[in-house]
Order: C-alpha cells, then sequence, then structure tokens
C-alpha cells in the first residue's frame, strides 16, 4: 500500500499513535495539529484519505470539512474522530459529506477497517469516473461534429439570400433574414456555453473547453480583458455604452475559467440591459484578491431574485427567458475557482455582480 493519509488531530498522544499504526499498515502519513495546518497540508500533499478529529482549536472538524468540500479534494474520503458526547456535531458533518466517523477511544484494527473499506470505494469511484470522463469526452466530440455543421451550413445560406435579397431590395425579407442571422448566432453562442456548462458539470478534472492566452500573461491581461469587452459590446452593437477601468497587479490563477466568466456576466449585463444605458466594468486587485465587478441598470428582474438564483438550487431555480445557461455556467465557475458571487442594488435600478477570488500567494 503506498496510500497517502492525513490526520489532523490536536492531541499529541493520539497524533503520534496513530502516525506510528498507519505507518506500520504500510500507509504515507502526513500529520497537522490543527485544523488551518491541515487544510494548508491538504492543499499540499494532496492526500488519498483525511482523519480529522472533531473539536480542536483555531479550526475545528466541520470547518475543515466545509472548506476541503470548496477545493479539488472534495471527493477525497474524510473520516471524524469524535466522542460519543459530540453526537449533534457528528449528525452535522455527516449531512455535510463526511464519509465515516470512528468514535473515541477507538481499536485501531476497527479504524483500519473503515480506512480500507473507504479507500476501496473511493478507488472504485476514482475509476468510473476515468470511464465516464472518456464517454463524455467522446460524447461531446460527436455532439460538436453534429451540430457545428448544420450552424455553419445555416449561417452560409443566410448570407446568400442576403445578398440576393440585397439585390431585389426586398426589405421585408431582409428583416426575417436578420432575425435568422440573429438566431443562428444565438444558437452557435449558446451551444459553444453549452459545451463548457457541460465539460465542467460532468468531468470535473476538465477545464473550459475555450484557452485565451492573453490572460496568463499579466502584461497582457488588462488589454485582453479590454478586448474582449468592446468584441461583446459591438456584438450588441453596445461600444458607447461601454466603460472599463482595469488594473492588475497580480497575474490570475485561473485564467481560462476567469476568462469565461467575464464573458458570461458582462454578455448578461449587455443583454439584460437598455440600450443606451451605461454598462461599467472594473476590474482590479484588492487587499490580496482578484475584484471583478460589472454594473448595469438591470431590466428584468430584481437583485434580491438574482441573488436567490445564484445561492441555491440555481439550476431548478433559473429563469431560462431571463438567464438562460449564462448564469449557470457562472455558478459552476465560481465553484471550481472557490470564488465568490454577490450582487448588489444600487439606486435607480443599478445593479453590480460582483466576483471576489482570493489570489495565491506567489
Amino acid at each position: 500500500m503506498h496510500e497517502k493519509i492525513l490526520v489532523i488531530e490536536d492531541d499529541v498522544q493520539i497524533r503520534e499513535s496513530l502516525q506510528e499504526f498507519l505507518e506500520y499498515s504500510q500507509y504515507k502519513v502526513v500529520v497537522a495539529e490543527n485544523g488551518m495546518i491541515g487544510m494548508q497540508m491538504a492543499m499540499v500533499e494532496k492526500p488519498d484519505l483525511i482523519i480529522c478529529d472533531m473539536m480542536m482549536p483555531v479550526m475545528d472538524g466541520v470547518e475543515v470539512l466545509k472548506a476541503i468540500k470548496m477545493t479539488e479534494l472534495a471527493t477525497v474520503p474524510f473520516i471524524i474522530l469524535t466522542a460519543k458526547a459530540q453526537y449533534e456535531d457528528l449528525r452535522i458533518v455527516m449531512n455535510m459529506g463526511a464519509d465515516d466517523y470512528v468514535f473515541k477511544p477507538y481499536k485501531f484494527k476497527d479504524l483500519l477497517s473503515t480506512i480500507q473499506t473507504r479507500l476501496g470505494k473511493f478507488g472504485l469511484m476514482a475509476d468510473k469516473l476515468k470511464n465516464m470522463e472518456s464517454l463524455n469526452a467522446n460524447f461531446l466530440s460527436l455532439l460538436d461534429i453534429q451540430m457545428s455543421r448544420p450552424m455553419k451550413d445555416v449561417r452560409f445560406l443566410t448570407d446568400i439570400l442576403k445578398k440576393e435579397s440585397e439585390e431585389k431590395q426586398d426589405k421585408k425579407l431582409l428583416q426575417y433574414i436578420k432575425y435568422l442571422k440573429h438566431c443562428s448566432d444565438t444558437m452557435q453562442d449558446s451551444f459553444r456555453r453549452l459545451k463548457d456548462f457541460y465539460s465542467l458539470t460532468l468531468t470535473p478534472s476538465a477545464g473550459v473547453s475555450q484557452s485565451i492566452p492573453g490572460l496568463s500573461r499579466l502584461d497582457m491581461a488588462g488589454e485582453t480583458f479590454l478586448e474582449m469587452a468592446r468584441s461583446r459590446a459591438l456584438f450588441y452593437q453596445r461600444l458607447d455604452d461601454l466603460n472599463t477601468s482595469i488594473e492588475l497587479s497580480q497575474a490570475l490563477q485561473y485564467p481560462d475559467e476567469t476568462g469565461c466568466l467575464f464573458f458570461e456576466l458582462l454578455d448578461n449585463a449587455l443583454k439584460f440591459s437598455q440600450k443606451g444605458t451605461e454598462v461599467l466594468v472594473d476590474i482590479k486587485n484588492v487587499k490580496g484578491s482578484f475584484r471583478l465587478a460589472i454594473s448595469n441598470v438591470c431590466k428584468t428582474a430584481n437583485v434580491l431574485e438574482l441573488s436567490s438564483k445564484i445561492a441555491t438550487n440555481f439550476l431548478q431555480k433559473m429563469d431560462a427567458e431571463q438567464l438562460e445557461i449564462g448564469l449557470s455556467f457562472v455558478h459552476e465557475l465560481t465553484n471550481k475557482m472557490g470564488g465568490n458571487v454577490s450582487f448588489q442594488a444600487g439606486l435607480n435600478g443599478i445593479v453590480t455582480v460582483v466576483f471576489d477570488l482570493k489570489t495565491a500567494n506567489k
């Protein structure tokens, strides 16, 4: 056995005895004396299983589990060590996603059995996930072929019809063709979003399908954001409404994901505000965080409805006519990066959506 186990336990004797026993049982072991150190070690060591005491100073077991579930280690088996008197806390952590628990005082053979069971199930789940990712990748490729070609044909035929209608000066037909082209562009754009959304939700280890090279470099990130903003504003014929302020002092930790999130938030701001009203983009680093804020005069839902839709049961509460797939994608991207999205209401119907992400320490 070569699996790595992280033990988070504030009691020195218990921690050392656990380490000795697990190493004797042929596991690699790393230990932490409290929850805060445990979280830091988890992100560095990437353990195959975590054993965590319930009651600890600085950061207790509940807080550790909650933090772990927000990271790439969310599926790593998590075993709680607890006293029988802490039943209510135990119920909470089990509901939060802890995989198992062991009561103190425990027998080493019982703990070892629990560890072996959880690692075995995790291994099977990892194999299934790997197979699923392969199937998903094949499905996405097939879907891309099946959908992209017809949409390109529609665009091509639309351009031909437009040219013929202009020659015949048929204004009514030109209006129909303009609408058809708009529908085609919308379908193509929605399909791109759907592919990225599908990749994130069904293949958690995958990133977004589009790479945005300029955002990976600090010297190019500001200009790249500006180009993206102008391009989207031109799409909606609202370049004059766009007002940008971009000041970055740190490189982006998730350049592609941040770029896609920016695209979706800006797209919604332009789509759901009146032409002729300002859309303000403010991007900067603030106190060790990356902050992206977009303000516009919202003409659809109020800020409380928006906050509710992005906070809980996102897919169920999403208003397809107003928010479409864009904010669902934002929700998934935010979770993937460990950031936070909030909506703020201002005067005269102004709504500001803010994305905050703590930047990595270099």
